[in-house]
């Protein structure tokens, strides 16, 4: 990452860099598909099973030219899960054998799986992303095994305007209470037009003073600081696509372009081709537009019934904390206002939305039945589309 002169914390801040020329940025996708579930995930197309892996070889050979046209950039590798590549091990030696930083992101939705951590001990730094509480409460464990085996590791919360709100402050707590770096950024590599977030007015937008700009990360995303509760919290904007761009990508079938929002790769990559890509003006020009397009859902029963969105982002809110207290101060209303809503949902739907479980529903916790699941699993979903759900609950229907 590149600080900028007049970054106000100087050498001693843990996020400085050498000034001078922006660092070149080599983007690695190992494989061509997703086995994660991340809720809100804007990638629908890569929303299925891995077939192609990335030939570490061919990462080698990358890796090896771009060191021979005379540069050694700073290597990421990025989702779709690289978790889910059988010898990312052995993908992130090839960067750090070579003395290059490795940085791997990974998906808090896979960190319940019985994933083993020690194939990330190579990489310099783990970042991982998350969209929603209950799949940072899942990874938890995973978390504690990284952070036991000495790495270096930042929590990435990944904001969806109109969407998770209400639980991204909820989850900057944890990744406090876990001892982490915790960033709030845009979903990475996704450009402005198809994901149209702003992390910064939304935190102003709270009342948090932002910093200015005081570096960027990856090349093509400004960095500024907040404080939440005296505890500063890094937050991303862009992605802001400039001509002096210094990024380079591979693609799981080992083909290399400018960028992985262009999608336009070549298949051969000596030290003068690479040099010659890393170099080229960037075709993908974007700026924050004016104005964006924010969908909005809502679920229309067979029997005519409606819920708006209001409704969905309450249940999906209700799984993610457990609470019915919880949700009720989140939202400013009384638990007894949201027990009625929710029991109005049950009436509409046919089917019972959630059991007590501590306490009684007003003071304790709850959980939602395997019906309600399923309907916030397809609110999810659909969230980063238009128009209308159409639900039809059909589990257990006899033909």
């Amino acid at each position: 990452m590149h600080i900028r002169s007049g970054d106000p914390r100087g050498r001693n801040s843990p996020l400085s860099t050498p000034r001078g020329r922006a660092k070149a940025i080599a983007v690695v996708k190992v494989v061509d598909g997703c086995d994660s579930t991340c809720s809100y995930c804007p990638r629908a197309e890569e929303r299925v099973p891995p077939r192609g892996f990335l030939d570490p070889h061919m990462v080698e050979v990358f890796l090896d030219s771009l060191i021979g046209s005379g540069l050694r950039p700073d290597v990421y590798f990025t989702c779709p899960n690289p978790l889910a590549h059988p010898r990312v091990g052995e993908l992130i030696a090839a960067a750090t054998d070579r003395g290059l930083e490795a940085h791997v992101f990974v998906p808090a939705a896979v960190g319940s799986r019985e994933k083993s951590p020690e194939m990330l001990l190579r990489a310099d730094e783990i970042c991982l992303f998350c969209y929603t509480m209950s799949d940072l409460k899942r990874a938890k464990r995973f978390v504690r095994r990284l952070l036991m085996a000495g790495k270096s590791m930042k929590l990435m919360l990944i904001y969806v305007p109109g969407v998770n709100d209400e639980e991204i402050l909820e989850m900057v707590n944890i990744g406090r209470s876990w001892g982490l770096q915790v960033w709030i950024s845009p979903p990475i590599l996704c450009p402005v037009t198809k994901c149209p977030t702003d992390v910064v007015k939304a935190m102003q937008g709270r009342g948090y003073d932002v910093s200015d700009p005081f570096g960027d990360f990856m090349g093509i995303y400004e960095m500024r600081v907040t404080f939440h509760r005296d505890f500063p919290v890094y937050l991303l904007s862009g992605p802001r696509c400039r001509r002096e761009c210094r990024m380079i990508y591979m693609d799981p079938s080992g083909l290399v372009g400018k960028c992985p929002m262009l999608g336009q790769l070549n298949p051969a990559y000596g030290p003068e081709e690479l040099r010659r890509i890393l170099s080229s003006g960037c075709e993908l020009i974007e700026r924050s537009a004016a104005y964006s397009f924010i969908p909005s859902l809502r679920l229309v029963t067979k029997d005519g019934e409606v819920l708006d969105e209001d409704d969905l982002e309450l249940l999906s809110t209700l799984e993610s904390m457990g609470s019915l207290s919880a949700v009720a101060r989140s939202l400013g209303l009384s638990p007894p206002a949201v027990y009625r809503r929710l029991k109005r949902m049950e009436s509409a739907l046919g089917f019972k939305l959630f059991e007590s479980w501590r306490g009684g529903v007003g003071r304790g916790g709850v959980v939602l039945t395997p019906e309600a699941l399923e309907l916030v699993r397809s609110y999810r979903d659909y969230k980063a589309g238009l128009g209308i759900v159409r639900f039809n609950f059909m589990l257990n229907e006899q033909s």
